[in-house]
């Protein structure tokens, strides 16, 4: 069936018409690819379970997935999360661009589909490849095609692995756990030294320790996400009552199933447990006023906590800088201005490396600008608006000696 309508009533109504496949228009060439594959391939008999022989780890491992349709992104995520990987999803090879030029080192790997609209994989790995500080980022290539001539375009193109569609579980890890174990050695040596410098934060009701494992042990990174889920998440209940007021129960649905994925990864663990209750009473339609009482109930008191925590810590850093020989804390104006001048090269770089030593470089970074102006640069820098950034400190460049 070839449709322009997706909605759920359009597809039920089909049911008893005992269809192979549901499409819906604009019909993608990797969307009616990857049906067909589905059709056609074999498939494992209903009923039977075959579990993993191999017991795989890609703790903290951060890959970017690059594909168009939802389906498989969902899939992707699934089986990437359940080993311990850190998944992001760029829908076209064009959106998987501009996240790494947001923030280069984010990424370990990218898995990244052929046929996709605006941008197709083999565009965006060419693209990849021209840039030198991308040679060391492997590129995996995910297709419903397999044949000699792909995979040999693929290597031209300086891809690293080819995996094929539906996808193989065990195919997808053992072409991931390679490159993991290469790269375990130099992530251990960051994650000391991304730790060193703090104490563990220490949050009511998260996991903090297991968070933490997702993300490399990276607390600044940690730190940042928290900063995101807070402002992201505290009005998801707001939100989902008003999805329900105007009868879009789908996106009431999407809205639970977000914070609960969220809630998740930042061990947020009595949060992510309610927003799963709630997404089951709004899919069976059972008990959902109580349900959405007890997740924004969770909700207010997980950013509380996060709030608190932050305050916490920010404190702490900033009583830790007090007590530093005055000597060693004063900085002279050219030092001053040399420290403005290198914040400038990040942002003019678009370096992502600019939030990490915009919190390294703080104590100087506050004498050099007013505090106004460090907050606000602060803020425009974790949302990336360096171009914003730029404007906010030329003002100081230009004060200072040269």
């Amino acid at each position: 069936m070839v449709t322009a309508y997706g909605k759920d009533e359009v597809r039920r109504d089909c049911e008893d018409l005992k269809l192979e496949g549901f499409l819906v228009k604009p019909v993608s060439q990797s969307t009616l690819i990857d049906t067909l594959v589905g059709l056609y391939s074999q498939t494992v008999k209903e009923g039977t379970f075959i579990p993993p022989t191999v017991s795989y780890d890609l703790s903290g491992m951060r890959l970017l997935v690059v594909e168009d349709n939802e389906i498989n992104q969902q899939i992707a995520s699934e089986l990437l999360q359940s080993v311990g990987a850190v998944v992001e999803i760029a829908e076209n090879g064009q959106v998987a661009l501009d996240k790494l030029h947001a923030s280069p080192a984010s990424y370990d790997v990218v898995l990244m589909d052929l046929q996709m609209p605006v941008m197709d994989g083999y565009e965006a790995t060419r693209l990849i490849r021209s840039e030198t500080r991308f040679d060391a980022l492997p590129v995996i290539a995910m297709t419903a095609h397999a044949t000699v001539e792909e995979r040999q375009k693929c290597l031209e193109l300086g891809m690293s692995a080819h995996v094929t569609k539906p996808i193989d579980p065990d195919m997808l890890y053992q072409s991931l756990v390679c490159l993991h174990a290469q790269h375990q050695q130099t992530k251990d040596a960051e994650v000391l030294e991304a730790t060193g410098g703090y104490a563990v934060l220490e949050i009511e009701g998260f996991n903090v320790a297991e968070a933490l494992r997702r993300v490399a042990g990276n607390q600044d990174l940690y730190t940042r996400l928290l900063k995101q889920f807070s402002a992201s998440q505290k009005e998801a209940a707001q939100e989902i009552r008003m999805a329900l007021h105007e009868q879009r129960l789908d996106d009431a649905i999407r809205l639970a199933h977000t914070t609960k994925g969220v809630a998740g990864n930042l061990g947020a663990q009595a949060l992510a447990g309610s927003a799963a209750g709630l997404e089951l009473a709004l899919k069976e339609n059972s008990g959902v006023e109580i349900a959405l009482q007890v997740f924004e109930s969770q909700l207010d008191e997980a950013i509380s906590a996060v709030s608190l925590s932050l305050s916490q810590q920010q404190e702490l850093h900033q009583h830790q800088g007090a007590t530093v020989d005055a000597s060693a804390a004063l900085r002279s104006a050219e030092d001053n201005a040399a420290l403005l001048q290198k914040l400038q090269q990040y942002l003019e770089n678009r370096d992502a490396d600019v939030q990490d030593f915009l919190i390294r470089e703080t104590q100087g970074l506050r004498a050099s600008l007013t505090s106004m102006s460090y907050d606000r640069l602060t803020m425009l820098v974790n949302v990336y608006d360096f171009d914003e950034a730029l404007q906010l400190l030329k003002p100081f460049l230009s004060k200072s000696p040269h």
